[in-house]
């Protein structure tokens, strides 16, 4: 059985359950997807759907709206007719919505809304707006990943991988994104204060511009200052503080000047190509989807079901519908509730993880991108324990009850047969095109900086440290917590400084420049290196049975 194939299903009586569902107003709905011309070619598209195992044949609405105790993520959940070779399910189902668009532009007017281009489905002709027929795209990135991740589990047994039901192309009114993470960037922007309610709403809570301070006799707070020993004097801390400033922003220019070096002659004196790439690749026409709305965590992000959630909502939008596995709850949750606090079951969860990144990168040569406790979710077991093989080495771990999975895979890096699929997150002016320097998007006046094996184990204990250790305490944590010496480990670079915190509590590399020096500093890390350590050798047996044969998955890309 091809891994990637297609099948051809009309879906009529799905597309009529879809208009009628409450929670969702579909306008007009379809099966093609751009990203399908990348494998397959097609003199139509009406009938197109992916070869995976368990298909929807109907939706409605899930009356029961106590699957958590948020009504926000209740109403994502669906009640679904799933069908298999066998028989046919009722399921529930998480409908994940992304815009296929970049929000974000439509907010400060870079995009047009009342321009039909923005909510014609696409065909096989290929005329329309170029990002909706990049194959790049981030959600169809994210979405094939999550075919991939079912043909695991359903072809070769591998139970941390997600299930999927199903995507489409789909024109939806009244639709819906959280923008709370990023309202300060918006209001601003005049475009946005001008058409909000307008061209746009902004749905159940009220904003107003930051207060802008005349007076500069205010007094200066530092975030770092509560990590550090309350005795020192206060001149010493805050010049300490600046002292960190300024090392910050020489940092900052070193790694400008470095990348200036490393870029040939050709680039620094050729205006003229300069403005031609800007103009073609970077135009605000033709330039990626960034994560200021098609790439945010539909699935998982905190921020979407707490109570400083603000909503835009849109006449109509052009989205794609995929139909999900449902999870109960995210590691993130588990983590804040304090349901998860016993050491072995921590070593279990962590383990689960890194043997799905194994299969993921042996099968798939895959990188997540930017996994953290909020991309990672668990199913409910009645199974005591999971079986793995891998390179003859059997292991039995215990579940706690859970079987955690990896979700969102928008900006992910992967290969399937010898195709090579990477998010256009990653292209010039994208929101992370400066954490690699590779195909599609390799610049050969610039240093390669290929997809890192050790980037996702270090990404998600960075999400994870706070939680565990403080500045003030790291070496007592580590030798009387393995789970905190384990995320410790993994938050540092190759010669053992942390890529987190420095050693007075501050940030090293603040907000995106974290990804960057992940990339480049970190290359130990790698999910294989951990079945060497002592934590996880108690999980070793000599023979299992019901195992997830770890060494049977063939390897996928050429």
């Amino acid at each position: 059985m091809k891994v990637l194939d297609y099948e051809k299903r009309k879906n009529k009586e799905l597309f009529n359950d879809f208009k009628f569902l409450k929670n969702m107003d579909v306008e007009k709905i379809q099966n093609y997807i751009p990203i399908y011309s990348k494998f397959f070619n097609f003199k139509e598209n009406t009938n197109i759907n992916l070869n995976h195992s368990n298909y929807l044949t109907g939706i409605k609405d899930n009356t029961d709206l106590n699957t958590r105790n948020d009504k926000l993520f209740s109403e994502k959940i669906f009640t679904v007719e799933v069908m298999n070779k066998e028989k046919k399910e009722i399921r529930k189902s998480f409908l994940k919505n992304s815009s296929v668009f970049d929000i974000s532009r439509f907010l400060i007017g870079k995009y047009d809304l009342k321009d039909e281009i923005f909510y014609k489905l696409p065909d096989t002709s290929n005329n329309g707006h170029s990002s909706l027929y990049d194959t790049n795209n981030i959600s169809y990135v994210d979405t094939l990943f999550s075919f991939l991740s079912s043909q695991l589990l359903n072809n070769y047994g591998v139970i941390n991988a997600l299930d999927y039901y199903g995507s489409f192309l789909a024109i939806v009114r009244n639709f819906s994104v959280d923008i709370s993470e990023d309202i300060e960037y918006f209001v601003d922007s005049d475009y946005f204060m001008k058409n909000r309610n307008k061209l746009f709403k902004i749905d159940n809570m009220e904003f107003k511009k930051p207060l802008l301070i005349l007076d500069d006799s205010v007094e200066l707070e530092f975030d770092c200052l509560e990590s550090l020993d309350i005795e020192t004097p206060i001149d010493s801390k805050i010049e300490n503080c600046v002292e960190d400033c300024v090392e910050d922003c020489v940092e900052d220019c070193v790694e400008d000047c470095v990348e200036d070096l490393e870029s040939n002659d050709s680039e620094k004196i050729d205006n003229k190509n300069s403005q031609d790439e800007s103009s073609d690749e970077g135009s605000d026409e033709n330039s990626d989807e960034s994560s200021k709305g098609s790439e945010e965590s539909e699935y998982s992000t905190e921020s979407e079901y707490s109570s400083t959630q603000l909503n835009v909502v849109f006449d109509k939008c052009l989205v794609q519908i995929t139909s999900l596995e449902y999870c109960v709850n995210t590691l993130d949750d588990l983590i804040l509730t304090k349901k998860l606090v016993d050491e072995t079951e921590w070593l279990s969860c962590l383990f689960q993880i890194i043997m799905t990144l194994i299969i993921f990168q042996d099968t798939f040569s895959f990188t997540h991108n930017d996994l953290h406790t909020n991309n990672i979710m668990f199913t409910s077991t009645d199974d005591e324990f999971l079986f793995y093989c891998y390179k003859g080495q059997n292991y039995k771990v215990p579940t706690f009850g859970k079987i955690f999975k990896i979700i969102d895979f928008g900006r992910s890096i992967y290969k399937i047969n010898n195709n090579l699929i990477c998010s256009n997150s990653f292209q010039p002016k994208g929101d992370a095109h400066t954490q690699y320097n590779t195909e599609p998007y390799f610049n050969n006046k610039k240093k390669r900086i290929d997809p890192n094996f050790s980037f996702d184990l270090c990404r998600l204990a960075c999400s994870m440290w706070d939680n565990f250790l403080s500045v003030n305490n790291i070496e007592k944590t580590i030798k009387q917590n393995k789970i905190a010496n384990i995320v410790n480990e993994w938050c540092s670079d190759d010669n053992g400084i942390s890529v987190l915190y420095k050693s007075n509590g501050c940030e090293r590399y603040p907000n995106f420049k974290l990804y960057k020096m992940i990339a480049r500093t970190v290359h130990n890390h790698t999910p294989h290196n951990q079945l060497l350590r002592d934590e996880f050798k108690q999980f070793r047996v000599d023979s299992a049975d019901n195992v997830i044969n770890i060494d049977l998955i063939p390897k996928m890309f050429t």
